[in-house]
């Protein structure tokens, strides 16, 4: 079954349950017309409700987004993932690339604006890294990456108030 709405997934979750419409209301503690507004993709969960699909072991972020993992233990243990550790080197660079690219197109961000924009496209060139972080590995990247923030910084100066300019 896919799973690509709200109701997709708690009726997938309901039929992995082996449960009957008024069994799974029950378990989740609302009402049986409720479960099914919310099979019916008419209802959206409450917060309640997704407190308690968390109890009986389902992501609620899962049932609301279809994102992560469906089960709440599937998520990694904090002691079986390994800390990300940022570059200064590369991250300081990133920023200086920002920071020559918006003054180019006459875009002045905040520092924290700037920082905010520097994580992500830290996390950008990790990505195309493929989660790679030598140095090396991150330096040779960097022009791809420069390409990329010209052009994103250049659509927000092109289109002036569409909200773009957090973009770049």
């Amino acid at each position: 079954m896919d799973a690509e709405s709200i109701a997709d997934r708690v009726l997938l979750v309901r039929n992995e349950l082996g449960l009957s419409q008024k069994a799974m209301a029950e378990k989740l503690g609302i009402s049986y017309r409720s479960w099914q507004g919310l099979e019916g993709g008419r209802n959206v969960p409450s917060g309640e409700t997704l407190l308690q699909f968390k109890e009986v072991g389902i992501n609620p972020g899962w049932v609301l987004t279809g994102l992560g993992p469906k089960l709440v233990n599937d998520f990694p243990r904090a002691e079986d993932t390994e800390t990300a550790v940022i570059n200064p080197s590369i991250y300081k660079a990133i920023k200086k690339v920002l920071l020559e690219t918006n003054s180019a197109f006459g875009i002045r961000l905040s520092d924290e604006a700037r920082d905010d924009e520097a994580a992500r496209w830290y996390n950008q060139l990790v990505a195309m890294a493929t989660g790679n972080t030598d140095e090396g590995k991150l330096r040779s990247l960097m022009p791809a990456l420069q390409y990329d923030i010209n052009e994103a910084v250049k659509s927000a100066a092109a289109e002036p108030g569409s909200g773009k300019r957090s973009a770049s």
